[in-house]
């Protein structure tokens, strides 16, 4: 037999020959072992990368847990020591909201220092880490302790009496206050739940405060912690290889919500009277509905963006058809408008020129029957508003419980002297219409690029498992995949599946997505109108709390807070009621056939022992009508008050 390289009869031809055969086998031989050793060397430098994350997350997480914090320490020590009455004195400012702190340091029934050491110790022993297992929230990031003391202390020394006095000035004058850790601050990271950001600046943190840190601290405020959020700020749940898994104090089961969780649980579980979060797609009122407290997602145009990370890569995004803002939480809606005037003013303007000269405006906040159109009143000489409500937005079924809170609002306004009217949104109105171009602009670059380039290396956390699978399907099979779904009676995932392109969306595809964004404006403000609605009332969610981890099938029960992003419309929460026994159930054939799916049984999951789990509405009016919600909330805060308290052990003992 001859060898397949045999050389061929002697001279320059057969020479010639038999280097074009061996060079024809060897090739490509030569071609692919290049191929894989480029790749083993790619995987080799991701796998290094990844364990180099990972440690830089874990030498963050040591280094804020090696913090001593001497002087709370010091002072809780004294606190401990003293007598019962002092006690139950530090235990009567917890349950106060940031408004009547505020006001009972003015009259020097407290000092700052007692308000803010109140407040720490009850973080420091409960809303954080420290005590292990259920009891702990592990909603803090960062702990300012000492640096809050230390501002609290300088307050009582320096502030004047016309400086308590003047509330225009000064609306959150020695409250503590809770920031998200996207908020930057000098002194500290603002990882955003991300490995890549920790350190950014160094051991030593920002060089120094952002212009919303800045905000807060010439209104009077004492910044003294930072709080949890997911990895990238895009999921209903706080969870990160960062920091971990943040627990709604109502139940350690479930999530206080995302991406301002961290926020939602320290305020409900009176380690915070007020935190700062921010709203893209729910951030503020997800975890507000979920943990039981109030909170704003303002105009987006009339917040200043200056002072806020961006979990993109270089701090750059330029998806600006759907933008984020920063937002209020608090125990009720005063608070709320105090954080607006501080934010609000003059001094924000020169600061930032693309901010519109629009000063808070206190008399509609106030409902003065001069801000209304018609000039009618309520009973107590209030304006009278005109609200429009609806049940479901035809996308995602509200549960028995929301649908009751929905009934209940309106019931409650209605009775305050107000016009109410329930309307069905019709079809180019509704969730089906929303969450398309919701996700279509979000999902617009494809394969979660944006936020795969924004980790710089690190894995994306499971929770975003779903998501990313969507995302990565190749185009040539989506059709077919729809059409089956569809046979399979899932039709919200099959529309999940047009929403987004593997490769993302050609520049001519965009401009028709955010044609049709602007459309659906129009007509949302044309529906608005034409009804003569001042403002609506809706589902703040489609449920309560999720499990931890269910938020990976069931973000789509957000469709109600996508809503007013893609709007781009003020919108808060308002806590209502609680699940009851009896309403513990998901019912398929209360559903529509298009909803009787994969989501609905999950949801049926995760109304399985649910009871007492807080659950409420939302209140929303076109751009730049804040003030406008805020007196409608307050409204609804009078007429239809909540208070519930978190039944967690160790939360409940120590109040």
């Amino acid at each position: 037999k001859k060898c397949l390289f045999a050389r061929p009869a002697a001279g320059p031809l057969g020479t010639m020959v038999y280097r074009a055969q061996a060079l024809w086998y060897r090739a490509p031989l030569a071609l692919v072992a290049a191929l894989l050793g480029r790749e083993a060397l790619r995987r080799a430098a991701r796998r290094a990368r990844e364990r180099e994350l990972a440690q830089r997350a874990a030498e963050k997480k040591a280094a804020r847990d090696a913090v001593p914090h001497p002087a709370l320490r010091e002072a809780m020590q004294a606190a401990t020591a003293a007598a019962p009455e002092q006690q139950e004195r530090e235990r009567r400012l917890l349950l106060l909201t940031a408004t009547e702190l505020r006001a009972a340091m003015a009259r020097r029934e407290a000092t700052c220092e007692e308000v803010t050491l109140a407040f720490c110790r009850r973080c420091f022993e409960l809303g954080g880490w420290r005590t292990g297992g259920d009891s702990a929230l592990n909603c803090v990031a960062e702990e300012n302790y000492d640096a809050a003391l230390e501002l609290a202390r300088e307050l009582d020394r320096r502030t004047s009496d016309e400086d308590w006095a003047d509330v225009e000035r000064y609306p959150l004058l020695g409250v503590p206050v809770s920031v998200k850790d996207q908020i930057i601050q000098k002194g500290f990271d603002a990882t955003m739940g991300a490995a890549a950001r920790c350190f950014q600046w160094g051991p030593s943190g920002a060089p120094e405060d952002g212009l919303h840190m800045r905000l807060l601290l010439e209104a009077g405020a004492i910044p003294f912690v930072r709080t949890n959020t997911p990895q990238a700020l895009m999921m209903p749940e706080s969870a990160n290889n960062v920091w971990g898994t943040s627990r709604n104090p109502f139940d350690p089961r479930r999530t206080p919500g995302g991406s301002s969780g961290g926020e939602g649980g320290l305020v409900a579980g009176r380690c915070s009277p007020l935190g700062i979060g921010t709203d893209i797609g729910g951030s503020v009122r997800i975890p507000c509905t979920f943990c039981g407290i109030y909170g704003l997602k303002p105009t987006q145009e009339r917040v200043t963006k200056q002072g806020v990370a961006v979990s993109r890569l270089g701090d750059r995004n330029g998806q600006t058809i759907i933008k984020g803002v920063t937002g209020p939480m608090a125990h009720c809606v005063e608070d709320l408008a105090a954080v607006l005037q501080a934010w609000f003013r003059p001094s924000v303007w020169q600061r930032d020129a693309l901010l519109p000269r629009m000063p808070f405006n206190r008399d509609v906040f106030a409902g003065l029957p001069s801000t209304s159109e018609s000039g009618e009143v309520v009973a107590s000489g209030r304006r009278r508003l005109r609200v429009g409500w609806f049940r479901t937005d035809g996308w995602f079924h509200p549960c028995a419980a929301v649908e009751r809170a929905v009934e209940e609002a309106a019931e409650a306004l209605q009775k305050a002297g107000h016009e109410v009217s329930e309307v069905m949104l019709p079809a180019g109105l509704d969730g089906w219409k929303a969450a398309a171009l919701y996700m279509g602009v979000m999902g617009a670059e494809g394969n979660m690029h944006g936020f795969v380039e924004g980790l710089e290396g690190e894995p994306l956390h499971e929770m975003y498992g779903t998501l990313k699978f969507i995302s990565d399907i190749p185009n040539m099979f989506r059709p077919a995949l729809r059409g089956l779904l569809r046979m399979m009676g899932e039709q919200r995932k099959s529309q999940l599946l047009s929403m987004t392109r593997s490769g993302g969306w050609s520049v001519r595809e965009f401009y028709e997505i955010v044609a049709d964004v602007e459309a659906f404006r129009k007509e949302w403000a044309k529906f608005l109108r034409d009804e003569r609605f001042d403002v609506v009332l809706f589902p703040g969610l489609a449920l309560p709390a999720f499990r931890h981890g269910q938020s990976k099938e069931l973000n789509q029960a957000c469709s109600y807070t996508f809503l007013m992003n893609l709007l781009g419309w003020p919108a808060g929460s308002c806590p209502v009621t609680q699940v009851r026994q009896d309403e513990q159930s998901y019912p398929l054939e209360r559903l529509p056939a298009s909803q009787r799916d994969g989501m609905a049984r999950q949801c049926a999951e995760a109304m399985e022992g649910s009871a007492g789990l807080p659950v409420g509405v939302q209140l929303a009016a076109p751009p730049y009508e804040d003030e406008l919600v805020l007196y409608a909330m307050h409204e609804l805060q009078r007429a239809l008050p909540f208070d519930g308290l978190p039944p967690m052990e160790g939360l409940r003992a120590k109040l």
